[in-house]
């Protein structure tokens, strides 16, 4: 990670530090503690590598936020705490879970559950069949009622694969970075945050009523793809994350090349058979679902009670490390406030960071803190938000 970034947290977390702008020794300072003895790299892969996967409400997430907890009051940060943000939040964790092809021939399907789906009765196997999508839900029930017991639904239209002839990515020259600040950038109108959470209610649960059909006709499983670049494999997950949500049958992503090559065959009018299985835990663990908050207290007599806070969402979701979404952002914070104590450089006001869970959830963890600390979403924010002198948000993972 860049000390270049670092840097830019911390200049703008200056506006709390003493002296900052007519003490050149303090940037000095900041860039050689960064520069030499920077803990990021090992901060970072112990986040990820050992903690990488952090679902919201899940036993892992726990292990990671208080492993987290442990590393800032180490690099002494003051009132390190937990601060829960969800009572009914289930959590849901994998034991073990495989998909192959089975007929015509065998093949082994490069496949991961989605999030809050439930377990396999052992090993299940079924013939194939297409639903092209779940749109239309009257001709669906039209269509497939009676026709889906012991089956494995291919839900949707063979993916659009990206080809590699291409590069995957591009790194922009200083002269096209410098035109791309000339552009002016359109002012769009945000939505006001209740009503896209109310939204959220709809949006992520669009394949609701299509999963409670396919389970009560008697599917085994789901199989979904989504649009990428050859070979990877996109996951994500089901937003039924309360304990009063259903609980999907066994649903899986695979990768793109596996989907088409099974739709294909169907459109030949050859059927695959799939073979698998699935073992998941879903639990209810109020203690699990725990923003992360510590401080630098402030020094100054009349500004140590305003704020500047950090943050960025902790949570991640299952099938992979977090590293990008959010892992980095959560390093690039608790490093640059680590350098601040480490140098010793003492802030007027208190700087405070917030590592939010729920945030695949609908913003949870962080609408939480909100509504306890400035006031319910409806209403005029209390007195305390006007402490708050800026917050810096590191999220939707790295780079621009």
């Amino acid at each position: 990670m860049p000390i270049k970034k670092y840097l830019q947290l911390l200049i703008l977390m200056s506006l709390s530090c003493q002296l900052y702008a007519q003490d050149p020794s303090m940037l000095a300072q900041i860039r050689r503690e960064g520069l030499l003895h920077s803990q990021a790299k090992e901060l970072l892969h112990t986040l990820t590598d050992v903690y990488g996967q952090r679902l919201t409400g899940s036993r892992e997430y726990l292990a990671a936020a208080k492993w987290t907890m442990a590393k800032m009051k180490e690099i002494g940060l003051e009132n390190v705490h937990f601060e829960n943000f969800c009572k009914d939040c289930r959590g849901w964790s994998i034991k073990g879970f495989n998909v192959e092809m089975v007929a015509p021939n065998f093949m082994h399907i490069m496949a991961y559950p989605l999030a809050m789906t439930k377990s396999t009765p052992g090993i299940v196997e079924g013939d194939v069949v297409n639903i092209d999508g779940f749109g239309d839900m009257k001709s669906i029930r039209e269509k497939f009622a009676g026709k889906l017991k012991g089956k494995i639904i291919l839900l949707g239209k063979e993916p659009r694969l990206r080809p590699l002839t291409e590069p995957i990515l591009k790194r922009y020259t200083s002269e096209e970075l410098a035109a791309m600040e000339q552009k002016l950038t359109p002012k769009v109108k945000p939505t006001a945050l209740p009503e896209e959470l109310e939204s959220w209610k709809t949006s992520d649960h669009m394949d609701k009523d299509f999963l409670a059909f396919a389970e009560e006709e008697g599917a085994l499983a789901v199989l979904k793809s989504q649009s990428q670049i050859l070979g990877i494999l996109g996951v994500g997950g089901t937003y039924n994350y309360l304990a009063s949500d259903p609980t999907p049958l066994p649903y899986f992503s695979i990768m793109p090349e596996h989907f088409g090559r099974l739709l294909r065959m169907l459109e030949d009018k050859v059927t695959p058979r799939i073979r698998l299985n699935l073992e998941t835990e879903l639990y209810t663990e109020p203690d699990n679902n725990v923003n992360i908050i510590g401080e630098i207290p402030g020094t100054d007599p009349q500004l140590a009670a305003q704020t500047v806070l950090v943050g960025g969402h902790f949570d991640s979701w299952h099938s992979g490390t977090g590293a990008t979404d959010n892992g980095v952002s959560c390093t690039e914070l608790i490093e640059a406030l680590r350098i601040l104590k480490q140098t010793h450089i003492a802030p007027r006001r208190t700087i405070r960071i917030g590592l939010w869970g729920g945030e695949e959830q609908a913003f949870i963890g962080s609408v939480a803190y909100a509504i306890q600390h400035y006031g319910p979403l409806r209403e005029a924010p209390n007195a305390d938000s006007k402490k708050v002198t800026a917050y810096l948000n590191l999220d939707n993972g790295a780079g621009a």
